[in-house]
Formats: C-alpha cells, structure tokens, sequence
C-alpha cells in the first residue's frame, strides 16, 4: 500500500505537467461589452468569434449572447486570401470542413499567433505573401465606446516580383440564437440571398430580430477614412454552407433563402469582398472593417421608431453622417397616409433630398428604413436633439430623440524635422518632414500643410500636400525635398502652415543652418608600405563628385618618384605633372568618373619615408608612404 500512496502523486504531477504543456485551445480577450474568442489549437487555427459579455448596459436581453458563432471553439468563419489567383484560408488546417465539403483547402505556414493586453495576432505565410491577422476591440461611432472589434488584415509582399492580391472576410453571423434576422443595409431589409456592390453599400449595415425589444443589435462598420476603412468592392449575403462550402467563389441564387439544402432554419452569412490588388515588391496593404454591437435609440408604440447615428460630430467638417431611421407598424392594423420627419439641429442639413417621407401603407409587423445622409455647416457646441417623428390616419403619432454631441473643430499640432543636408553627385538638398498630430478626441478632416522655403531656392515637389482625415490621437508625417540648393546658400528658412477646416491655421518657422560645403580633394593609398622596386600609386577624389572642385598634390621626400598619370586619355589633357608636383586645375569633373579625378603612379626607389601632401582650398591633407629595403 506504501507504494501505491506514493505513486498517486506521482501520477498526478505527471498529469499536471501534461495539462501544462498543452495550449489552451482559445486564445480569449474581453471588456465589460464584448469577448473576442480566438482558435488557438492545431485545427482551426485563427479563426474567430465574437460574443457580448454585458453588451449594451441599457439592454439586459443581449448579455451573453452571439454575434459570430463559434462555442466552444471557433471554426466556421474564416478568410481567404486569393494570391496571383490562388486560394490560400487563412489559418490552421480544418478537418471539419474537409469532411463536409470532401476538399483540402490550401492553407499558409503558421509563423505565430500571440495575445497581448491589447489585440490578439496571428501571422501566417502564404506563398510570396505574408499575412497578420490583428483583431482588437474598436470604439463603435454610434456609440463612443469599446463595443465592436477591428479587423485588421496586414498583407506583405515578400518578394522580388509583384503579385495580386485579394480577400474575402466570411462571417457566420449570429444574434444570440437568432439566425436569420435581417440585413439592414440603406432602406432594404435583406432576408434572401443577394450580391450588394460597393455602389449600393453604406457607412454601416445593422442587423436586429424587432425594433421594440431588440435582443442584440449588431452593426458592421464599413467606411472610416481615418481609421483606415475602405469598403469592401462586393458584399454577398448567403446562407452559410454556400459561403463555408467555397473560399472564393460562391455559389448563391438571388432571392433564395437563407435555408441551407435539407434544413429547416435559417443559417445567415456574409460574406466581403475585397477584389485582388497588384502589390509592388516588399510593399504592404491593409484591409480593415469592424463588426460588433450598433448604438439604437427606440420608442416603442403602435408605429414603434429606432434611429441610429454618430454620438459625435465636429462643427464645419465636411463628412456625410449616416442617419438611419426605422418604423415599424405594431400596431392592430395597418396603418394608411404614414409619414415620418426628422428634424435637425441647426446647421445639420441633408446633403441631398428632404427630410419628409411618405410611406403610405404600412402594413401590420412591416419595418421601413429611412437613410438619411447629413452635413454639420454650423451649430452651437453641445448635445443637439436629432427628433425622428411619424403620424398616420390611422394609427397614433410617435416622436423619438437622439442626442448628437456637437464639438467645435480641434486644434492640429505639428513639428517641422529637418534632417542634414543631402548631397548627391552633382546637386545638394534639404529633406524636410512635417509630423501633424491630432490631440483631440475627433477627427481632423481635409487638413492642408504648405512648406514655404527661402527665396530661390526650387522643389523637386508641390509645397501643399493634404491629410484627408487623421484621426484623434495620430499622427501623419508629410515629407519634401527641396533642391537643388546653389553652393552660395548658408541658411534655409522654412515655414509651414498647417490649415484645417474650422481651424485657426498653425504656422512653424524655423531657420536652417548649411555648410557651404565647397568640394575639396581627398585621396586614398594602394599601399602604405613598400619594398624597392615596388609600384604603388595614390588616388585624388572630390568629396563631392561632379561639381567643381581644384587643388595641389605634393610630394616630399626621396624614397618614392612619380612615374604615370591614369588614365591616360583624359587626364593628359587636363594636368601637367612635375617630378614632385600635381596641380590640380578647376574643372568639372565628369560624372563617369564615378568620384575619381587622376591616380598618381610612384615606384618605390629608396628606404625611407616620403610625403603625399593634398592642398585644396583651406584643407590640407598628409599620406604617409613607407620604404623598406
């Protein structure tokens, strides 16, 4: 019995150490709305879902619910990356979706895949291509907080030759356990499968089960310039086997349900499309959309309202803000003679059409949606009321309000870096570097920045050069040349004017010191030591090939003697050499001569030590030469 007590712990330890050593299978980041769940075993690899933890904090329907489906681990989302056509999934080897579709989907080389406080990231290489997966959690406009995720794709060419590259994002879409609720995108209510290009695609899509007491509200973010996202060129929307069945290429039917084959729920997904790109050798892309939970302001009734919008806007950007409103008739019967009005602050103006629309009928249960596109000319700091309101024949009227934070534009700070000055074979300039930062809390848009250099001096580019959205808290770095500068230049005055829409323009002077920098002679040895007999020769260069540059060369001493001039073509008719003595007459140098003007050829003739003196201008240089017997 001794020796079975003994090896209980024993056993034990050993299955400690084993769990140890063993990874979790889900890499896992959270916040008090959201939880990011990452596959982080051998199968699956990459593949993400997302769920609500608290989710809204007004809203206790949505409190552990889906939004991408994925418990326990996740596997049936994932992206395809189409390289010089391609098909590469992004992530791990997937064994379920070999048994379902019967194929072996090409897949990358897995580099690594680490969480930190802030994102989780996971790289792989697919052919000439490298490619890192960064999501983290992204602060949704409509609702100003930490409730969606960025999705974030980095895609490097790591070759010497250009390639094309593509990407579909698919996501296995799901509201708690809910699996069909509309698309809202615009004024459709997608229930079908469809194929929607950029040209029909909006700021943000929402999707929800009813406007009364919604259970989880999702939106996707489509386009924030200076958050770096750019629509997608196509979205497809599908039931997911026709999405998960295919990596590119899809097969779906316009109109037909989101039912796959032989079931009977509905199984949404979609899917975005970003068309293959060409990628120069070493150059990098992003492709970059955010997904999560939407900000929604309800008023339940017989004809119950929702309206979405930003929380925030700045004063005088020029920005389109996507307002979208919802009616839906809840009422006994339908409603007849239904109108809906919104009414904006002043100076909030649509940028095209009314802000009136007759709907007519409404039938019982049947949602509208009204996208309205706005402009912020002018206004007064502060929350402003955005008042969506319907009346109808027959059913009672309803108003909601939406508070939108106005803010007067930002401040731009900015810094002028101007490194040393460059010289090249035959011009020297100046490289300058403007750094713009945002301090505030919301975008700067359309920010202008001009260099102005001293009186004539030339560019090699425009002066102005345009930010067209930083975003609060970043930084840009615009960079100039400016040259050729004539050597009789000894200072540089650089201002720069920083200007933005609403703000008072940020002007920066600076004064720049240059050397004269005036080209001199220089040389170099073959050898510091010789034997008798032995040849060795000196070689006069300019510190500043190409342009004009004269001087003296001397000898002093007994142990060497000049012998030849090379080469022998050029140099016979531009110097005229003495025993001891090499002028060096002011000449431009010959760009072919690749910085060399002449080599001095000498024999060593006697032990000692001998001389090789450089004059040119205030500079003297001396080359000592040692003979051996």
């Amino acid at each position: 019995m001794k020796h079975v007590f003994r090896s209980i712990p024993f056993i034990f330890a050993i299955a400690l150490a084993i769990h140890a050593q063993t990874p979790s299978p889900t890499l896992v980041l959270e916040n008090e709305f959201l939880k990011l769940i990452v596959n982080n075993d051998v199968q699956d690899t990459g593949r993400f879902a997302i769920e609500t933890t608290q989710g809204d904090p007004l809203n206790p329907l949505d409190d552990n619910q889906s939004l991408i489906y994925g418990r326990p681990v996740p596997w049936t989302s994932y992206t395809t990356l189409l390289i010089d056509n391609t098909e590469y999934v992004f992530g791990g080897p997937s064994k379920k979706m070999s048994r379902r579709t019967g194929k072996e989907f090409q897949i990358g080389d897995k580099i690594a895949q680490v969480r930190n406080d802030n994102a989780i990231l996971t790289d792989y290489r697919m052919g000439p291509v490298s490619v890192q997966q960064r999501l983290s959690f992204f602060r949704t406009p409509s609702t100003r907080v930490k409730d969606s995720v960025l999705i974030d794709y980095k895609i490097t060419n790591r070759s010497d030759t250009a390639v094309t590259v593509g990407l579909r994002l698919m996501l296995d879409t799901k509201l708690g356990s809910n699996d069909g609720a509309p698309f809202r995108i615009g004024t459709r209510a997608i229930t079908s499968e469809i194929r929607v290009p950029k040209s029909e695609l909006f700021p943000y899509w929402q999707t929800f089960d009813n406007l009364t007491t919604p259970t989880v509200i999702a939106q996707g973010t489509l386009e924030s310039p200076e958050d770096g996202l750019v629509p997608p060129d196509t979205i497809i929307l599908a039931n997911w086997g026709s999405l998960a069945d295919n990596p590119w290429n899809v097969d779906y039917t316009e109109g037909r349900s989101f039912i796959r084959t032989g079931e009977e729920e509905k199984d949404t997904a979609l899917g975005m499309y970003w068309e293959p790109i060409q990628l120069a050798p070493h150059q990098t892309t992003h492709i970059r959309t955010v997904y999560g939970l939407g900000g929604l302001t309800v008023a339940p009734g017989d004809l119950s309202l929702g309206m979405s919008s930003p929380v925030e806007a700045t004063i005088g950007a020029r920005r389109e803000l996507l307002i979208m409103g919802y009616v839906t008739n809840t009422g006994g019967f339908d409603s007849y003679d239904t109108v809906v009005d919104f009414s904006f602050p002043r100076g909030m103006v649509p940028t095209k059409g009314d802000t009136r629309f007759k709907l007519g009928q409404l039938k019982v249960g049947e949602t509208r949606q009204i996208p309205l596109k706005v402009i912020v000319k002018q206004g007064d700091p502060g929350p402003s009321p955005i008042i969506l309101h319907v009346t109808s024949s027959t059913l009672a009227p309803n108003q909601l309000q939406r508070l939108i934070n106005l803010s007067a534009p930002g401040a731009a700070d900015a810094r002028v870096v101007l490194p040393a000055l460059v010289n090249t074979r035959s011009q020297r300039y100046v490289t300058a570097s403007v750094v713009v930062s945002n301090p505030g809390h919301l975008p700067l848009e359309n920010v202008a920045v001009t260099l102005i250099a001293s009186k004539g001096t030339s560019w090699f580019e425009v002066p102005t050069k345009s930010i067209a959205s930083l975003a609060a808290g970043r930084t840009s770095t615009i960079n100039w040349v400016i040259g050729p500068l004539s050597d009789d230049i000894a200072s540089l005055d650089i201002k720069t004017v920083v200007t933005s829409f609403g703000l008072n323009p940020k002007t920066i002077e600076k004064k720049m010191s240059l050397e004269q920098d005036i080209p001199t002679l220089k040389g170099s040895l073959s050898h510091t030591s010789l034997k008798v007999g032995d040849y060795g020769y000196i070689t006069i260069a300019s510190t500043r090939p190409g342009a004009p540059v004269s001087g003296d060369v001397q000898i002093e001493g007994s142990s060497i003697n000049p012998t030849r001039l090379t080469p022998d073509a050029w140099v016979t008719t531009k110097f005229q050499a003495t025993s001891t003595q090499l002028p060096i007459p002011t000449i431009d140098v010959p760009k072919d001569r690749s910085g060399s003007i002449v080599r001095w050829h000498f024999k060593a003739i006697a032990p000692g030590t001998s001389q090789v003196i450089i004059q040119s201008g205030a500079q003297s240089q001396s080359y000592s030469i040692i003979v051996i017997p």
